[in-house]
C-alpha cells in the first residue's frame, strides 16, 4: 500500500530501549490510519485492568495516510487510554509534528514503560535517543521550546511537550505540539507525564511514497480549487477557528453540554461569536 512506510516505533522507557515493527496488510486495510490503527494498537497492547498510569499503557501517535503530502487539513492523533474516563481516547492535533514523525520514516510512535527520571525523546531518522531532561522539568511549554530551541532550531525540528500540568498529573491536562497546536482531549498530557517524559523532539528526511504522483497533486490542486477555497464552512474556520463549528454542533445536538449529558447549549450561538 502506497503513502504508507508501514514501519512504527516503540520505545520502551522503562528500559531505554526502541525497536520498530509493522502491521499486516489486512490490518493496514481495514482500519487505514490516525485514529483506527491507534484503537487497534492501543487494544493489543495495553492491560484494560491497569490504571491508565500504569508503566504498561502505551501512550501512541500516529499518523494517516495523507500525513506528509500535499493533502490538505491532515492532521494527526494522539491515542491512549483517558485518566478522566479509563476508556479509550483520541485527541487529534495539527501542524507539522505528525508530519515530522512522518518525514522521519514512521507511520506511528508506541511509547510504553517509565522512565527512571526526566527524559525527553529525540528521534532523527533511524537515530533514536532517550535524553535528560531534568533541566527542563518543572518548566511551562513555553520555557520548553526556549530551552529546547538552541539545539533544535524551529523548522528543522518539530517538538511535542508538556508542562507542569503533564508533570504532576493533572487528570486533563494536554500535550502542546509544535508550538501553536494542541492535544487537548482527555488527559494525554498526564499520561505522557506519568512516564516521565517530558518532550518529544522529532526531523526526518523522507517523503511518503505516492504511487502516481503527477494524478495526487492535480487532485489535491483540484480539491483545493473546486471544494475548500470558496467553502463557507472553512472560511468559518479560518475567521472564528475551532468555535466556528459551535452553531452547527448545537443544531445537529452534538454539542457536549453538562458533561454530556445534554447535546445542546441555550447560549450557544454567543459562544460561536
Amino acid at each position: 500500500m502506497t503513502s504508507y512506510y508501514n514501519r512504527y516505533l516503540h520505545v520502551d522507557l522503562s528500559t531505554g530501549t526502541w525497536s520498530t515493527f509493522s502491521l499486516s496488510e489486512e490490518v493496514l486495510a481495514r482500519y487505514i490510519g490516525g485514529k483506527g490503527v491507534g484503537a487497534w494498537l492501543l487494544a493489543r497492547h495495553q492491560d484494560p485492568q491497569a490504571p491508565p498510569f500504569d508503566p504498561a499503557n502505551p501512550l501512541i501517535f500516529v499518523t494517516g495516510p495523507l500525513t506528509g503530502t500535499r493533502a490538505p487539513s491532515m492532521r494527526s492523533v494522539m491515542v491512549f487510554q483517558s485518566p478522566l474516563t479509563r476508556l479509550f481516547t483520541d485527541s487529534h492535533f495539527g501542524g507539522f509534528f505528525g508530519q515530522e514523525i512522518k518525514a522521519a520514516g514512521y507511520d506511528g510512535l508506541l511509547i510504553t514503560g517509565q522512565a527512571a527520571g526526566p527524559v525527553y525523546l529525540r528521534i532523527e531518522d533511524d537515530q533514536v535517543a532517550i535524553e535528560d531532561a531534568a533541566h527542563l522539568w518543572g518548566l511551562d511549554t513555553y520555557e520548553t521550546y526556549d530551552r529546547l530551541r538552541p539545539d533544535y532550531p524551529e523548522k528543522a525540528w518539530r517538538i511535542a511537550c508538556i508542562g507542569p500540568a503533564g508533570e504532576n498529573r493533572v487528570k486533563f491536562a494536554m500535550v502542546d505540539c509544535d508550538f501553536h497546536r494542541q492535544a487537548g482531549r482527555g488527559g494525554g498530557g498526564a499520561v505522557m507525564g506519568a512516564k516521565n517524559l517530558k518532550a518529544i523532539v522529532v526531523r526526518g528526511s523522507h517523503k511518503p511514497p505516492i504511487a502516481d504522483p503527477q494524478e495526487f497533486n492535480a487532485l489535491v490542486r483540484a480539491t483545493i480549487a473546486n471544494e475548500m477555497k470558496d467553502n463557507d464552512y472553512v472560511k468559518g474556520f479560518r475567521s472564528g477557528g475551532t468555535a466556528a463549528s459551535i452553531p452547527w454542533a448545537d443544531a445537529e445536538g452534538l454539542l457536549p453540554t453538562r458533561n454530556f449529558q445534554r447535546g445542546s447549549f441555550p447560549l450557544a450561538e454567543e459562544l460561536g461569536d
